[in-house]
This record gives structure tokens, sequence and C-alpha cells, in this order.
């Protein structure tokens, strides 16, 4: 009885640690921006990005699933971007 309570709590200890390993891993991945340049203003994206909010520079962006067609949608709020 003694030994399946080690295992267990080894196991609760090693699932414990596994979840918090793949949390801090899913919060670090990069999302996909069609992004423009603050300088020209609101208005039609100009290129596509993998970054995370939180930096230095300031664009007008979206995100997206996919780059193509970025130059097609409109991009309309303003974020701190940094490139990953």
């Amino acid at each position: 009885m003694k030994k399946i309570k080690i295992m267990l709590a080894a196991i609760i200890v090693i699932a414990s640690v596994g979840g918090a390993l793949a949390l801090k891993a899913k919060n670090s991945y990069a999302n996909l921006f069609c992004y423009k340049t603050i300088a020209g203003g609101a208005g039609f994206c100009t290129d596509c990005m993998a970054g995370k909010v939180g930096g230095n520079t300031t664009y007008y962006y979206t995100t997206t699933f996919n780059c193509q067609g970025c130059t097609l949608i409109q991009c309309t709020r303003t974020a701190k971007l940094t490139l990953e």
C-alpha cells in the first residue's frame, strides 16, 4: 500500500510539472500578424510577421492564420509588436 501511495504522489508531481511547462510553452509562441507601420496611417495591411504583443515599435495590425492576402485586410487596431 505504501508503494502505491508513493507512485501516485510521483505521478501527481510529474503531471503538475508537465502542465506548468506546457502552459509556459503555449504562452511563448508567436502569433501571425498582418501589419502596417503607423507612419502611413490606418488602412490596408502591407506585410505579415510572426510576433507577440509587447515591443518597442507600434503598428496597425490584425491577427491572421495565413499570411496570404494580408494586403487585402484592413489594419485598424494599434499595438506595440515584437518580432519572433
